[in-house]
């Protein structure tokens, strides 16, 4: 046991206004402060620093704070009402779960009586969570995936995911009415998926390092239930062994019983704004119920092997969380629902194509309607409905007489199928395959699709590549603006060179 001293300079007396006139002093110089961590192998006492740590004085009959302070901050003195009192030391406030966050904790009854001075001596700070390291034999280190995981569950509430290459040690926070430790394996095994290879360990204790070892076994599998079953030519175990002041403790592999679990097949689910469902399937060994927390989030269409997670629309401008709960006795598995916040606004008009590089210039050669080229299309995507499609085609070539001879333009709508002028020009932008205005039939019996107010629609010059080449070598830019019902403005230029 090692004593860290550390000096304490301030001769502040605190007093409390409700104080009586029967006082005593408590002797805060007294109080020395020990970490016992002999079970941590990879913390030693003496790299911790007690210096740090809160004091606490509270109520003994009330469990009132009456005062805390930092260790190294303290005063020398304090005074209080005659009566008893706990003292409290600790390093940092306990978490559910957490990797490298162990919770050093003591206290003491402590007796002020009047005019006299009670001293505190050494308080000895214990561990108080549950340690739990995950480990695994060459073997098995020689044949799993970089996506191996190990989820470990402690009191059906505190969990924490274990990578293949995670070497710290998880804290999970003690329940003494709840100990029941669960250790599901996930991951690939030569090759093999393998998922929910359980270890479970009841009657977990603070103070102790419960350290999982996965091993990989090969030929048949044992007649008895060992804790893992994953294919026909191997199988995956786990042991258990604890330290507790530097002495190792095996537990009997008879505590593993794969089938003596609850698994789900999710244990999160996040879910957009609108209302929508997602199937869990559930595997158990016993009866159990599903149940949510949230009045917008329900559980319906159970059966005996699943059941679906239903939302109602979000109509909200924040995200929301539920969670559902299946339990199966003291097993139990949360999966928290994660739903997105509403929001009215959607994106903005976008350009994709399959075949045309949209940001360099694409060999003319290689487009159009003949066998063996390649089509030369852009989907636009506007959720918001296509308010104006401008075109705008700056050719070294096509020049404005060249165009109107073929009735088009250098600049139109498809949207109102006019040219910047006005002139109407659906006619001749319908003969090459464009969606004209709210779509039609023209009078030459050419059927056309519409483009107001949808959400894609694809704009094909594939028929229009043969005429970029009758004139020469030049560059060729289809300069696009599409702008949605919301005001929202989309541009992409579609670049081609003749040679």
């Amino acid at each position: 046991m090692m004593t860290v001293a550390v000096t304490l300079v301030s001769c502040d007396d605190p007093t409390y206004p409700d104080s009586t006139t029967d006082q005593g002093t408590l002797k805060l110089s007294s109080l020395s402060i020990d970490v016992d961590a002999s079970e941590n192998q990879v913390t030693t006492r003496a790299g911790i620093d007690v210096g740090t740590f809160t004091v606490r004085v509270l109520d003994a009959a009330t469990n009132v704070l009456k005062n805390s302070w930092i260790y190294s901050e303290m005063p020398e003195v304090v005074t209080l009402p005659v009566g008893d009192y706990v003292i409290e030391v600790y390093n940092a406030e306990v978490q559910e779960a957490a990797f490298d966050a162990p919770y050093y904790y003591a206290s003491k009854n402590v007796t002020i009586t009047k005019n006299d001075i009670a001293e505190l001596g050494t308080l000895t700070c214990t561990l108080e969570n549950v340690r739990v390291s995950i480990a695994y034999t060459d073997q098995l280190k020689a044949v799993m995936g970089d996506d191996v995981k190990v989820t470990v569950e402690v009191a059906a509430k505190n969990m924490l995911e274990f990578a293949a290459s995670e070497t710290r040690s998880g804290y999970f926070r003690y329940y003494e009415n709840n100990t029941t430790l669960v250790a599901s394996f996930s991951g690939t095994v030569e090759g093999v998926f393998i998922s929910e290879d359980h270890k479970i360990v009841t009657d977990v204790q603070p103070r102790k390092h419960y350290i999982i070892t996965f091993d990989y076994k090969t030929g048949p599998l044992p007649d008895d239930e060992t804790g893992g079953v994953s294919n026909s030519g191997f199988s995956i175990d786990a042991s258990v062994s604890v330290q507790n002041e530097s002495r190792d403790i095996n537990i009997d592999d008879e505590i593993i019983d794969p089938f003596e679990f609850l698994t789900t097949s999710i244990s999160s689910a996040d879910f957009t704004s609108a209302a929508s469902t997602k199937a869990v399937t559930v595997k158990s060994s016993a009866a159990w119920t599903a149940t949510s927390d949230q009045s917008w989030c329900t559980v319906a269409d159970v059966t005996g092997t699943g059941f679906n997670i239903t939302v109602a629309a979000n109509e909200a401008a924040t995200s929301r969380t539920a969670n559902v709960v299946v339990a199966m006795g003291n097993l139990s598995k949360t999966i928290k629902v994660t739903q997105a916040a509403y929001s009215a606004t959607k994106p903005a008009p976008s350009f994709t194509s399959e075949n045309i590089n949209l940001t360099a210039y694409n060999d003319a050669r290689l487009f159009g309607t003949d066998e063996g080229l390649l089509a030369a299309e852009v989907l636009i995507t506007a959720p918001n409905g296509i308010k104006s499609f401008e075109v705008n085609i700056n050719s070294g070539t096509l020049t404005t007489e060249v165009l109107q001879g073929v009735g088009l333009d250098t600049q139109f709508n498809l949207a109102t199928g006019r040219s910047a002028a006005g002139v109407d020009l659906t006619e001749g932008l319908a003969g090459l395959g464009f969606p004209v205005a709210n779509g039609g039939t023209t009078s030459g019996g050419v059927t056309y699709g519409p483009v107001v107010n949808q959400t894609s629609v694809t704009f094909n010059i594939s028929q229009f590549i043969p005429l970029l080449s009758i004139y020469g070598a030049a560059y060729h830019d289809f300069e696009l603006t599409v702008t949605d019902n919301a005001g929202q403005v989309g541009t992409c230029v579609i670049k081609f060179q003749t040679f």
